[in-house]
């Protein structure tokens, strides 16, 4: 079609006066630019295509659309196209789309379709490769990108080179899971190569237990990202996928994907380019090998549809145990453990869980167990699955969240797990990363309900371990608990009587003096302290006993003395039982705004500056960013006590608002023993020591002797 821009007219007047000198007339102005002449706008006047060699062609004016034929002479011929202009100095950038000849003008729509994919501006230059599985007449349209925009180049041409070629992969066409080519286990090969050419192949998996195992992998330098999917039977439901990344032969790519597949279903395995737009039609680099194996599920818990949810978990009671395995990629083993009914915050229990695993635990295989219950600081009626409960924690219209999460450090592993109610739990053994499996072997889980040994747990805390660690936010979780567990501690009376106030003086009061040598500079109001030498001030002992139980146990007492005093606190505390015992003990005692007064630790620092246990020597552990001695068989703590030293100072302050408490838990909180049984007496001495030192990482604030700033 021609295709016009209109030519600027001049017309010029003369009159004549006279007879001027003669002069030379100004040139007649240029003709403004027409676009070329342009007859194959439409499948009428479409032309040839001559395959192998390159045509030219202009996009203008404004939406041209320039139609070049081909004829396919067999079905299933791979058409290449190569597209280009010399110069990235234009307005346009030439696309292309495919139709099939139907007698329209615009011919029947295929699924062909591309620009140049790079972004860069540079001029543009790409090749595609479609599969035209009719044979017949086909159109290849060039236009401006997306088909849309209206610019238009009027001097540089596009270049289009059209090639035909055999399909060199056997089993196309199989793009989707209805036409996906039927696969025994053994070794195939396939090939990416046309452009977002997708590979599907049907993987019948007998009933029972099973898994699909497969190995892809392809050369390096074939062009292709290839990604390699398992699919289960509804062709939508992924399963697994991962790229092909450098494999153990030089110069390969690889991937292994380990699912365990619906026995009696039909599974897919999909082989790809990552974005669909790379492929490579050479036999020679662009071949793919897979090693298919369907094979049985060591795992017996599995079942057919699998233990990896709620709904399909595997129910085990108290004083069993069971044999699993994560013999699959992304394996979630679900274990449902009734607490029983008898299971109350009056009547608490312990949930003691014992795994056995085959096989070397190490970096590459690193087994966790999580442990997902309801909230017991929430009444029965408000822990269902409201709108705060999050995606995947509603199981049995109630809320059961991740409330212990551990690394297995070993082959052996125990942990424990305090239960408040009666409802049950959820217990999961997975791989951290899901991203490998258990080749070999599997693992044994025994799982035991007992009554709560400590005799004050019944009102004491429940409070879980921090699992941001674990990839769980809980923070507010804690603060919540930690304030809870504070209101339920056990009360450890003195009987002493209130510090006597200006405006009423009760009888038996205890009254405020001034402190000698009083430090300048601070609240006047603190410079003054109970009289030690008044009737009601004498010593008193405080004794108590308590078990660490379960992970995360901390055991509260709150000790009542009169606001705006100095007392010294010295402790001397016992722990036994059967044999040697994981724990670390630390006792802590806190003010009312839970800061640290005082505290003393069975564990010695190895380290500093440590974000995880990998950072410490082997052996330790890292708590609040410094490294820790931790075992699992230390010896029981006997007739020890805290100060220990002479001159370090344990006491309370007027600067300490009362009430005070002491906190008796695990270092690092990851160790439990429910057959060692702790006790402790604390005295309790009116008044500010004589001396303090200071370091030690001790708080020493007693007026008079030290700065307390």
């Amino acid at each position: 079609m021609l295709h016009l821009r209109a030519s600027a007219v001049v017309v010029v007047v003369v009159v004549l006066t006279g007879c001027p000198p003669a002069v030379e007339p100004p040139p007649p102005p240029p003709p403004e630019a027409e676009c070329a002449l342009d007859l194959n706008f439409d499948s009428s006047g479409a032309e040839p295509a001559v395959v192998g060699a390159a045509v030219a062609g202009i996009l203008c004016p404004a939406f041209d659309r320039d139609y070049f034929s081909v004829d396919v002479a067999a079905d299933g011929t791979i058409i290449v196209l190569t597209l280009s202009m010399a110069t990235a100095v234009t307005a346009v950038s030439p696309a292309y789309k495919i139709v099939k000849d139907d007698g329209t003008l615009e011919g029947l729509a295929t699924p062909f379709a591309g620009e140049d994919p790079s972004e860069s501006r540079e001029a543009v230059s790409y090749t595609a490769s479609h599969r035209l599985d009719v044979a017949g007449r086909y159109y290849v349209v060039v236009q401006d990108v997306r088909f849309v925009d209206d610019a238009f180049d009027i001097t540089n041409a596009y270049s289009l080179t059209v090639n035909l070629v055999a399909d060199p992969d056997a089993s196309e066409p199989n793009n989707t899971d209805d036409a996906a080519t039927l696969q025994s286990p053994g070794t195939f090969s396939g090939q990416i190569a046309t452009t977002g050419d997708e590979d599907w192949y049907a993987i019948d998996v007998p009933a029972g237990a099973q898994i699909v195992d497969v190995t892809v992998s392809a050369r390096a330098d074939s062009g292709v990202d290839h990604v390699a999917s398992l699919f289960a039977a509804d062709g939508l439901t992924e399963l697994l996928a991962a790229p092909l990344t450098e494999g153990l032969t030089v110069g390969t790519l690889e991937t292994r994907l380990r699912a365990r597949a619906n026995g009696g279903e039909r599974a897919f395995l999909v082989v790809r380019d990552a974005n669909g737009l790379q492929s490579q039609l050479d036999a020679t680099i662009g071949t793919y090998t897979v090693v298919l194996a369907v094979i049985a599920n060591p795992d017996l818990n599995e079942g057919d549809l699998g233990n990896d949810d709620e709904i399909r978990g595997t129910p085990i009671t108290s004083g069993n145990q069971l044999s699993g395995a994560l013999a699959t990629t992304a394996d979630q083993d679900l274990y449902r453990i009734a607490a029983g009914a008898g299971t109350t915050r009056a009547n608490p229990s312990v949930l003691l869980l014992t795994l056995e695993f085959d096989g070397v635990i190490d970096e590459s295989f690193q087994p966790q167990v999580l442990v997902r219950g309801v909230d017991p600081e929430l009444p029965a009626g408000q822990q269902g699955c409201g709108s705060a409960c999050a995606e995947g924690d509603c199981d049995g219209n109630k809320c059961k969240a991740a409330r212990l999460a551990r690394f297995v450090d070993g082959a052996s592993f125990r942990t424990a797990f305090p239960l408040r109610d009666s409802e049950s739990v959820i217990v999961v053994v997975n791989e951290f990363g899901d991203d490998t499996f258990q080749a070999a072997g599997g693992y044994s889980i025994r799982a035991e309900i007992v009554d709560d040994p400590d005799p004050g747990e019944a009102g004491d805390d429940f409070l879980i371990p921090n699992l941001e660690f674990a990839g769980f936010a809980n923070n507010a979780d804690l603060a919540r608990q930690y304030d809870a567990s504070r209101a339920r501690a056990r009360v450890l009376a003195t009987n002493y009587p209130p510090r006597c106030d200006d405006d009423d003086l009760p009888a038996g009061c205890l009254p405020v003096i001034a402190v000698p040598e009083p430090i300048p500079g601070l609240d006047p109001e603190k410079t003054f302290a109970v009289d030690c030498s008044a009737a009601g001030a004498e010593p008193v002992s405080l004794t108590a006993t308590g078990r660490l139980t379960y992970e995360g146990d901390r055991d509260y007492f709150r000790i009542d003395l009169p606001a705006q005093a100095y007392f010294a606190l010295n402790f001397s505390y016992d722990a036994t039982g059967p044999g040697n015992t994981p724990l670390e003990l630390a006792l802590f005692v806190h003010n009312a705004s839970g800061a640290v007064i005082s505290n003393t630790l069975e564990a010695t620092q190895t380290g500093s500056n440590c974000l995880s246990a990998l950072e410490c020597d082997a052996g330790s552990i890292c708590v609040d960013r410094n490294c820790w001695t931790e075992s699992d068989s230390n010896p029981t703590f006997n007739d020890h006590a805290f100060p220990g030293v002479d001159g370090e100072c344990s006491f309370i302050s007027p600067f300490d608002e009362p009430p005070y408490f002491l906190e008796v838990v695990d270092n690092g909180i990851n160790d439990f023993d429910t057959d060692l049984n702790y006790s402790f007496t604390v005295d309790v001495l009116c008044g500010c020591p004589d001396a303090c030192e200071v370091g030690g990482g001790l708080t020493t604030r007693c007026q008079g002797v030290v700065d307390p700033t």
